[in-house]
């Protein structure tokens, strides 16, 4: 598996039990943006004043409304990938064996060392590891698609 692909993938499963908050707080942030800055900067956008020789319209208020709209535009896009990411970890953990998802529960939001994990399940450290990574395998295909699975290995 690529390390990039699967050192992202890690990434995404460390920070799944925050994924429910972060979207809370990006949502409430984008109300705030709404409800408050966006409408009172597009009623003065109304009020433009030519302002130069030329009578030219100055338009920083119009250029702030632009800013703030690609902003909300970004954060409503992060928010879609988190929703989307969350989505297909619960559909891949569903589909996991009951073992696999113990494992998964104990590493990524139980935060036990695999060390821990072995001894409750009377195996090695090597075996539970193993399992940890064929995890990060089906996550990574689900997540990012089957070409996750090529490139160099870790």
């Amino acid at each position: 598996m690529n390390k990039d692909v699967m050192e992202e993938t890690e990434m995404i499963l460390k920070n799944m039990k925050f994924i429910t908050i972060y979207i809370q707080q990006k949502e409430e942030h984008i109300k705030k943006i709404k409800d408050g800055d966006r409408g009172a900067i597009k009623a003065v956008c109304n009020d433009m004043v030519k302002s130069s020789p030329t009578h030219a319209i100055n338009r920083p208020i119009e250029n702030e409304v632009i800013r703030i709209d690609d902003l909300i535009a970004k954060v409503e896009g992060d928010i879609f990938e988190h929703k989307k990411n969350r989505k297909v970890i619960s559909e891949v953990f569903k589909s996991m064996s009951e073992k696999q998802r113990k494992i998964f529960k104990y590493i990524y939001f139980e935060e036990k060392t695999l060390k821990d994990i072995a001894e409750e399940f009377d195996c090695t450290i090597a075996n539970v590891h193993y399992i940890k990574k064929k995890i990060i395998e089906k996550m990574a295909v689900a997540l990012f698609g089957q070409d996750a699975l090529k490139g160099e290995e870790k």
